[in-house]
Formats: C-alpha cells, structure tokens, sequence
C-alpha cells in the first residue's frame, strides 16, 4: 500500500484580548494535490469538541496521527481572554492540577478515513500540556511537560502497543 504523505495541524488559538478564542478542529495540508481541508476535532466523552492545544502528537505507520495532551478549552480560553470568569486572576495559578482539565486522552487521527480512534482509557499521567511525544519502535514516549501552568514535570511515560 502507498504512503500517506500529509501535514495536519491541531489545536492553536487567537489572543487579541477579550475576544481570544481556543481552536478546535485542525487542518490538513495534501501536498499531492496542494489542498488544505478542515479535520473537525475530536469530542470528549461529553460530546463536547476537543481541543489539543498544547498537545503533542507523532505519526505512527502510514495512516495514523497518535496525539496527547492539550489544554481545556473552557479553561484557557476564559485565562488568555483576561476574563477569569471561572476563578479570579489572582487564585488561577493556586488551583490543584485536577482543576485544569488537561485532555487525559489518547488520541488517533487516521488520515485515510478522516476518523478519531480512541486509544485505551484516560490516564492522569496523560493530562499534560507542551510535552513532546516520540515514537522508537512500537513504544511511545510521552516526556515532561505541564501538570499546569507553570508546573513543570521531568517525568516519562512509556506507553506500548505491544500486549
């Protein structure tokens, strides 16, 4: 079977002010044929779109983008705009981890079908924005990273696919 040459891009977000805004879906570059599409986001267990800003992703064999990590979109999106409607911005850096709602998921976007697979269950360990995500092998290796803002972690997760 031919390899899938494309470029995707999740996530990103628009800060002038009061009217920023977290993205959602992602686009995907064929340069084959030099067009860009929309990839609508993935949704949380609610419905809900998913946002991966600040996620990480690899590809993984010919069809598959693996992705982790990212931001809550309700969350970041109510710090960057100034609104702090969700806690005042004196208490936004106080709030435990859990409080942030990072995306505990592990994601698939299989190119060829246009379709989202999740990928076993979510993990706390996963909940992390700005990390880096490395394939070697049949291993992932999910490294640092925030907890939440400003909270750093030198931990490394090494995820299998192997059983």
């Amino acid at each position: 079977m031919p390899r899938c040459l494309v470029i995707c891009i999740f996530g990103g977000g628009f800060i002038p002010g009061k009217e920023s805004s977290v993205l959602t879906d992602g686009l995907c570059y064929q340069p084959a044929s030099g067009q860009w599409q929309v990839l609508r986001a993935p949704l949380t267990t609610e419905g809900q779109p998913l946002t991966l800003t600040g996620g990480a992703s690899v590809s993984y064999g010919d069809t598959l983008v693996i992705c982790a990590g990212g931001v809550n979109r309700d969350i970041f999106e109510d710090a960057i705009s100034g609104r702090y409607k969700k806690v005042c911005e004196s208490e936004y850096l106080l709030q435990p981890v859990e409080w942030y709602h990072f995306n505990d998921q592990l994601l698939a976007y299989d190119v060829r079908l246009g379709e989202w697979i999740r990928i076993g269950t979510p993990s706390p360990m996963l909940a992390r924005a700005g990390a880096s995500l490395v394939l070697f092998g049949e291993a992932l290796f999910y490294i640092g990273g925030e907890l939440k803002p400003g909270v750093r972690t030198s931990d490394i997760c090494r995820i299998s696919f192997q059983e």
